[in-house]
């Protein structure tokens, strides 16, 4: 008699969580995807919450609200009181047997591929695209060219918020792997520079902007420009040249605890003259808005005046000794 032969393979995941927010998706499913079994090897969980649910954790009961149940399809942002390490086991997910439907608007989606996939590669599928982004970088769609941004990769483990100008389908490019690559391209700010963690904040918007303050200053890769609120940095990003102009721009993504703040300021780092620019503009005074997304390669957010300027090293001493001399091998006297 024939019959058929069905074999599963069980995969293992392991997902670094930070201390704070963290935006996550699973590329496996196991036998049951409820909170309590998906999360079990947590145990710094505050809150999580999907598109169109949440959950608390209660110590000694576990998690518990109108979420209930981990999807592949959908992204989460989760909140942790330290950093922890979420474990499961399961089938991975065939990405090009689960479609993902999006409608018009914002879509929380995950990540199903197994390995690092560049970006136009992995919405290869999408044709009402408009903007997309990770918890650190993000992209804008340029009709006959594809997206473009500080996000250039799209990993496994990491959500991402999508932009629709219409309702469309994401297909992801087949195949299922065990093996997954992994890169820090999106993560640019994981260096944590003046101090600052992205995690800490729930909330974020970005800002695609050009800096044209005197035609004696160069700008170059180096460079860097960074938001402020309340003398707290709150975001910063290199210049990256647009393909379609050829001019430097600074994909700035700026976040917050709360959904609109006002009084952000902005300073600009020249690494050639190792100077800090205290920045204003002719245009309309920018305020954080939860999602914002302000300017594009073509009409960026234009930076044209100084409001002060300092230099990166102290030029004046504050502080003066003497310390121990030193043999020196060549000039013994």
């Amino acid at each position: 008699d024939p019959f058929a032969l069905n074999i599963t393979t069980s995969t293992d995941i392991a997902v670094d969580l930070g201390a704070g927010w963290n935006w996550f998706s699973i590329n496996v499913e196991g036998e049951s995807m409820v909170l309590d079994s998906v999360l079990e090897t947590l145990v710094n969980g505050i809150y999580i919450k999907g598109q169109s649910g949440y959950a608390d954790y209660y110590p000694g009961f576990g998690w518990f609200g109108a979420l209930e149940e981990i999807n592949v399809e959908n992204m989460y942002k989760i909140n942790l009181s330290n950093a922890d390490l979420l474990e499961y086991s399961g089938a991975a997910v065939d990405p090009a047997t689960r479609p993902i439907s999006l409608n018009s608007g914002w879509n929380w989606v995950g990540y199903l591929p197994s390995s690092t996939l560049e970006i136009n590669v992995a919405l290869e599928t999408l044709v009402n695209g408009i903007y997309i982004k990770g918890q650190s970088g993000y992209a804008d769609y340029y009709p006959d060219f594809g997206w473009f941004g500080g996000l250039e990769y799209m990993d496994p483990f990491n959500g991402y918020l999508l932009n629709m100008s219409a309702g469309d389908t994401l297909s992801y490019p087949g195949g299922v792997g065990n093996g997954r690559f992994l890169t820090d391209r999106e993560n640019i700010l994981d260096d944590k520079l003046f101090g600052f963690d992205y995690r800490q904040y729930e909330y974020n918007g970005s800002i695609t902007s050009e800096i044209d303050i005197d035609e004696e200053i160069e700008i170059s890769e180096n460079d860097l420009l960074i938001a402020k609120i309340d003398g707290e940095c709150r975001g910063y990003a290199h210049p990256i040249t647009f393909p379609l102009t050829g001019e430097f721009v600074f994909p700035i993504m700026i976040y917050s605890s709360l959904q609109n703040e006002e009084n952000i300021t902005f300073e600009y780092f020249n690494s050639i003259e190792n100077k800090y620019y205290v920045l204003s503009s002719s245009e309309e005074v920018l305020a954080f808005e939860a999602d914002m997304a302000i300017g594009d390669g073509f009409s960026p957010y234009m930076f044209d005046k100084i409001t002060s300027e300092y230099s990166a090293v102290e030029e004046n001493p504050f502080k003066i000794e003497i310390s121990m001399a030193h043999p020196n091998p060549f000039n013994p006297t």
